[in-house]
């Protein structure tokens, strides 16, 4: 076994670190994620490079990067020698993006202690900073990310022009390069049909909504990515702040949401999170889609304390329960019964209900 395959494996048994901790606002922030797109001057973007070149590209970025305090014992990880599997670990992670986990030659990811930082390397861009922290985090998130770039800058030559900023493959990402996002939990908004207006207002804003996975993904689960679009001609923190604004509007209409649920129609709302609750506590197959949503409203009901777990509890088996997490946790394949019993299973245990 490589010491790749270890890390991995053993990653596939417990959440992210973060997952666990509380971080300002969770009941309804999850995490907060910024990402910062990087090209290296004297290269030809990734999808005109040829192989020799990105591979290149490749080792000059992981040796700035294990050059640097926030990566000194990082896990290098290359996408070519990794299975599916374990690439589908690694985006389940939010480590590593629908893309990155097609696999290829010299792409790499590089994980920073506790998953907090992490690089994508010969993703769209040369390099993918990110950093993501628990519940509603931006400013420190921003702190962090820009930190370890100012450090990165000092052993690489970024693509940059003063009238355009950093130089990006996708001219969308071209100026700053930032991506602030957040990923919310809206349960009150979806059981009270107020999600759609919202989605509505946030893109008229300017803003993006995505699914659990970010880009190509749909909302599961009443998860919600929300970031920002466009990162030419603004700031770096006021595009941070903005995200942030929104965020906390959209944070306020949950929590009206969910208490007019409680005050107003609380029958509802505990139909919903038992049943839940019941299906979860007895299924012996669930599936992926089925899972997330139940756990959502099990999420919902550990908000208003008819549980003795918290949120952040429900975010952790959420992540556990996803496929490769499954399959990588046991060491081999399964087909769909399988994983869905195993879900099951891993469900009733988790709540005690063996």
């Amino acid at each position: 076994m490589t010491a790749s395959t270890q890390y991995l494996s053993n990653l596939a048994k417990k959440a992210s670190p973060w997952i666990l901790e509380e971080g300002a606002y969770r009941p309804v922030v999850i995490s907060s994620r910024i990402r910062l797109a990087r090209n290296l001057a004297g290269h030809l973007f990734c999808q005109r490079a040829k192989s020799d070149e990105l591979d290149l590209i490749s080792q000059e970025i992981t040796k700035a990067a294990t050059a640097i305090p926030a990566f000194e014992s990082a896990a290098v990880i290359k996408m070519e020698g990794a299975t599916l599997i374990e690439r589908t670990l690694l985006l389940e992670r939010h480590l590593i993006s629908q893309e990155h986990a097609k696999g290829g030659r010299s792409r790499t990811v590089i994980i920073g202690e506790g998953e907090i930082s992490g690089i994508m390397i010969n993703e769209e861009d040369h390099l993918r900073l990110q950093v993501i922290q628990p519940g509603l985090s931006l400013q420190d998130a921003w702190s962090q990310i820009n930190e370890i770039d100012d450090s990165l800058d000092d052993h690489l030559n970024y693509a940059f022009m003063p009238d355009f900023g950093f130089l990006t493959a996708c001219l969308t990402n071209t100026g700053t390069g930032i991506r602030a996002s957040v990923m919310m939990h809206l349960p009150g908004l979806v059981i009270t049909g107020g999600i759609s207006y919202i989605i509505q207002k946030i893109r008229q804003a300017g803003l993006t909504v995505r699914g659990i996975y970010g880009e190509h993904s749909e909302a599961t689960g009443d998860l919600y990515q929300i970031s920002n679009q466009i990162t030419l001609g603004q700031t770096e923190e006021k595009l941070v702040a903005t995200v942030d604004s929104y965020v906390r509007q959209i944070m306020g209409r949950e929590l009206n949401a969910r208490k007019q649920l409680y005050t107003d129609s609380r029958i509802k709302a505990e139909d919903v999170v038992y049943r839940a609750y019941g299906l979860l506590s007895q299924a012996r197959m669930i599936d992926s889609n089925e899972s997330l949503l139940y756990l959502s409203h099990l999420r919902l009901g550990a908000y208003y304390g008819w549980f003795d777990f918290t949120p952040a509890k429900v975010d952790e088996l959420m992540m556990l329960v996803q496929p490769a997490h499954l399959q990588k946790a046991v060491g081999q394949d399964l087909d769909e019964v399988q994983r869905d019993t195993l879900r099951a299973d891993l469900i009733r245990k988790t709540l005690g209900c063996t």
